[in-house]
């Protein structure tokens, strides 16, 4: 998580650091299925995560996922965790989806 924060920090002058909770503008959990927030996990695959814009701030990732650092192609079962907060991360910070494949904010997940 924290290097995805470092991915984004120097484009708008920001500067992350762990508070308490009660403090926190952006509030990161993994849950599964329907988790309180109106948009529940559907299991492994398909939606892996979703976030809220300011001033909600919330991150949430899908627990049932198999989360792994920097798969390679072969590993069809493990989602990039850094691809994927990277991209929740911006909408945290308010960004919608780009149309644009190679950009973070594309909608779907794609291996790296």
């Amino acid at each position: 998580m924290k290097t995805g924060l470092e991915v984004w920090a120097p484009h708008g002058g920001l500067n992350f650091r762990m508070v308490d909770h009660s403090k926190a503008d952006i509030e990161v959990s993994f849950a599964s299925k329907d988790h309180g927030d109106g948009f529940p996990f559907d299991g492994p695959g398909r939606v892996v995560a979703h976030a809220f814009p300011p001033p909600h701030g919330a991150m949430h990732f899908d627990d049932d996922e198999i989360w792994g650092d920097n798969p390679s192609e072969d590993d069809e079962d493990i989602t990039d965790f850094f691809a994927v907060a990277v991209h929740e991360i911006g909408h945290a910070l308010g960004l919608s989806h780009s149309n644009v494949k190679a950009s973070v904010m594309y909608p779907y997940y794609q291996v790296p």
